[in-house]
């Protein structure tokens, strides 16, 4: 059921393509192994708190579920059968506007 969408981070870029105007030198060798590693810590990092954040929202999500079932217990079936919203709607009751007229 999950699609999966393209957005800006998927787009290809001469930097995630890795294109260099001139030719690889052995010091730049270094250089790319410097930010490879750099890259690979940030996504690590972005990796745990992404991990963290879908642990948040499947404690929430569990949460949510006793409530509902908990709810699902106390509210009386007979609500349910007569019409639900409607039977609320109904108990409500509706406040008359305050009108008078104005001659100009």
């Amino acid at each position: 059921m999950q699609q999966k969408m393209s957005g800006l981070s998927d787009i290809k870029t001469s930097q995630k393509a890795r294109v260099h105007a001139m030719p690889k030198s052995a010091e730049a060798s270094y250089l790319d192994l410097y930010m490879l590693s750099k890259e690979r810590d940030r996504l690590e990092q972005e990796k745990s708190v992404v991990d963290k954040r879908k642990e948040q929202l499947e404690a929430h999500l569990e949460d949510l579920k006793q409530q509902i079932e908990t709810l699902k217990k106390v509210v009386p079936q007979e609500g349910r059968q007569i019409g639900g919203r409607e039977a609320i709607k109904k108990k409500v009751a509706k406040k008359e506007w305050k009108t008078m007229t104005l001659d100009y």
